[in-house]
């Protein structure tokens, strides 16, 4: 990563009714900039046009952000986070930026970058999450789409937690032979259980094979409703089953939520 010295420590401060605006080629390099980001960088409009967009990146920036910015926009989606970035006399100053793919005839052409001044919170949190992450020390958690996620287990809970009802009530209703699974193998148990989570994300809990999938992910054959024959009574056994799972999950992310002492996903 390129590494832009020397640098004072000093911030640059610009009045919050700017925004800075920049535009590249799909390799980064700067094709057009506003004059209030040519002011700000401290570079003139020469030295800018033509450069790698890096030639104002700041060495407190860790390599994951900008990692998670571009698989993000190659991905055709925008990438929206807290930025350090580097003046032409080492000089920084901090930018809530949101870099958007552009689109031609159906192909991306380019990117386009516009940022704003952020809130004095923000750029507290954002400036500790990264030195946190230099250092090696932001375990359990990552950037993705410019958003703070946990990772593991308590990330996937937490993730669940914020889709539809119908999709958490359908989850609840996959549980049922992740449980009667209990009593197998530990390794067994969580490969099962993240095999449905991921089913889960992808939106396939609402597929008619979706509970096949499940118990065969689980080795069980979901005997307990394989003997309910009368096709009411087994919808209402399913409805209260899930509707019980469901609430069991939420509690299990909202508890790890509060030991963790932290949100489990926050945007910098």
């Amino acid at each position: 990563m390129r590494n832009n010295q020397p640098v004072t420590g000093q911030e640059y401060e610009f009045p919050s009714s700017q925004m800075l605006v920049s535009a590249t080629d799909l390799t980064g390099r700067i094709e057009y900039c506003n004059p209030a980001f040519i002011a700000v960088s401290g570079y003139t409009h020469e030295e800018l046009v033509g450069q790698p967009h890096n030639l104002i990146r700041h060495p407190d920036m860790p390599r994951e952000a900008f990692a998670d910015m571009w698989a993000t926009i190659r991905d055709g989606r925008p990438w929206t986070a807290l930025v350090k970035n580097r003046r032409k006399n080492g000089d920084h100053y901090w930018v809530h930026a949101n870099v958007t793919p552009v689109v031609k005839k159906g192909a991306v052409v380019g990117y386009l970058s516009v940022r704003v001044k952020p809130a004095r919170d923000a750029v507290r949190a954002a400036e500790a999450l990264y030195s946190r992450m230099r250092t090696g020390e932001a375990r359990g958690i990552k950037l993705r789409r410019g958003m703070i996620v946990r990772t593991g287990l308590p990330g996937r809970l937490q993730a669940l937690t914020r889709l539809p009802v119908a999709t958490r009530a359908a989850f609840g209703y996959a549980l049922m032979p992740l449980a009667l699974s209990a009593g197998r193998p530990r390794g067994v148990a969580r490969r099962a259980a993240n095999a449905v989570l991921d089913r889960v994300r992808r939106g396939q809990c609402r597929q008619s094979g979706f509970m096949a999938s499940a118990r065969a992910a689980c080795g069980c054959a979901g005997a307990r409703h394989e003997r309910i024959r009368d096709p009411a009574r087994r919808r209402r056994s399913d409805c209260r089953s899930g509707d019980r799972a469901s609430r069991r999950l939420g509690r299990c992310a909202a508890s790890i939520e509060s030991v963790e002492g932290q949100p489990g996903r926050d945007r910098l």
